[in-house]
């Protein structure tokens, strides 16, 4: 199988905007509501198979773990819906 590689990081939110919407470009016009300005952004809603944190600040993120693996039992990547589940 290919090998892949993911980042385990530490990460702080701070205050976030639930956006229920798809479109990461739109995004970048939520962090401030007139308010006050949000320290991050939360991406879940139908339609969305993960739940997507965006960060507007590095220093939020903290990389802990690399992690190597390969996936096996799919004959492509990335799978199929079928292959998925």
């Amino acid at each position: 199988g290919t090998e892949l590689t993911v980042l385990l990081c530490k990460v702080l939110l701070g205050d976030f905007l639930k956006c229920p919407k798809r479109d990461a470009q739109k995004w970048k016009e939520l962090p401030y509501n007139g308010r006050y300005r949000y320290d991050s952004v939360l991406g879940s809603g139908p339609g969305m198979r993960f739940r997507e944190f965006v960060v507007y600040d590095g220093a939020q993120c903290y990389p802990e773990y690399i992690i190597k693996y390969k996936r096996v039992g799919w004959k492509r990547y990335p799978p199929t819906v079928n292959e998925w589940m």
